[in-house]
């Protein structure tokens, strides 16, 4: 058999081809040019992303032949996070926990809603696709809910908007509307009443199931309130995100994962479910043996992870995984819906929980 010639590999693209050469000037406030902040872009790429600037580049406008913009009103320090997310296609958020609340992240509360705000006026859909899902990141990190940002987010943007739905979901569904009524909060004071009969609308909607819906809060699959449509969603082009196996309850939910997650999320999928833990028996993935059923209403066990006890029958005891401890305040479920829970959630959850070195803990 003749040898094979290994294959020369391709060269990469040049970065000039991909992004061009031709260079746009965007300077950020007022007084003398000198002393503005100007950012430097390439044209191709803010044309990409942005239709504002695709207008003003390619019209009869004079930043068309001059390629500079001045923007005297908008923030600089806004301005360059939506600069890194052109170049890097990437926004981060602070790892916070309820308990260590910090300056540094009160602004980046403050900063969020600015940075959707700042796509709506530049007309870039995938960066306020990335800024509603950093800002759902954050909160299933901190566990905590804005509940002051309906006023700004209604008085700069139009409906339809999927951070709009997303404060109204925010106060239908974790708070259950008890936030809604005037002075409970910042946002119950909206001056134009708009963000009010939004989520007295979504309310109905939603019925009895804003008490009773524990297992999934509507936001756990960002693309809910994302505009790509029928394109590809930008947690999946990131090349750092994976969709797990959909069950036939729960949707599937892009997730952010190192290998060595896949790896353990991979085997814990092989491994049998404990059904029974029984007095005398060893402990099972951290849950001591001798867990005993409630009788009748669900139990939250502190402080983490969140685990649920659920009352099946008397010789058996199953365990899903709530992000919230507030959403486990039902007092009903069937056997069925606990079981395609379970399957989907505890051996998928339990692994990614042990892989990232969370410590597990039960208090009877």
């Amino acid at each position: 058999m003749a040898p094979t010639t290994p294959k020369t590999p391709k060269k990469a693209t040049p970065a000039k081809k991909l992004l061009g050469t031709e260079l746009t000037f965007i300077l950020l406030g007022d007084g003398p040019k000198a002393s503005r902040k100007t950012f430097v872009v390439h044209k191709n790429l803010l044309m990409t992303v942005s239709g504002f600037f695709a207008m003003g580049l390619t019209s009869s406008f004079k930043e068309a032949d001059t390629g500079i913009f001045e923007m005297e009103e908008e923030d600089p320090d806004v301005f360059s996070i939506f600069i890194h997310w052109i170049y890097f296609n990437r926004l981060f958020t602070m790892k916070t926990s309820p308990s260590s609340a910090t300056d540094e992240d009160s602004e980046e509360w403050d900063c969020l809603p600015r940075l959707y705000t700042l796509g709506e006026r530049l007309d870039a859909p995938r960066f306020k696709d990335a800024v509603i899902s950093a800002t759902i990141e954050k909160v299933k990190e901190s566990q905590v809910m804005p509940d002051n940002w309906a006023t700004y987010v209604y008085q700069n943007t139009v409906a339809p908007c999927g951070m709009r739905r997303l404060i109204v979901d925010f106060h239908v569904f974790a708070h259950q509307g008890k936030l809604l009524k005037k002075g409970a909060c910042p946002d119950a004071d909206e001056p134009e009443g708009e963000f009010l009969q939004d989520a007295m609308a979504r309310m109905v909607d939603a019925g009895h199931s804003v008490f009773t819906t524990a297992a999934q809060m509507p936001w756990a699959n960002p693309c809910d309130y994302h505009e790509h449509g029928e394109e590809v969603c930008h947690l999946v082009e990131d090349g750092g995100v994976a969709s797990p196996e959909s069950s036939s309850m729960l949707p599937s939910t892009p997730v952010r994962r190192s290998s060595r997650l896949t790896d353990a999320v991979a085997s814990a999928r092989s491994a049998p479910i404990p059904t029974s833990l029984n007095p005398g028996t060893p402990s099972v993935n951290g849950i001591p043996a001798g867990a005993q059923p409630m009788e009748a209403t669900f139990k939250v066990n502190q402080p983490c992870p969140l685990g649920v006890q659920l009352p099946l029958d008397n010789s058996q005891t199953i365990w899903f995984w709530l992000p919230y401890p507030h959403h486990a305040t039902i007092d009903w479920t069937s056997r069925r819906e606990v079981v395609n829970l379970n399957e989907w959630r505890y051996r998928v959850i339990r692994a990614a929980k042990d892989a990232v070195g969370i410590p597990r803990f039960h208090r009877p």
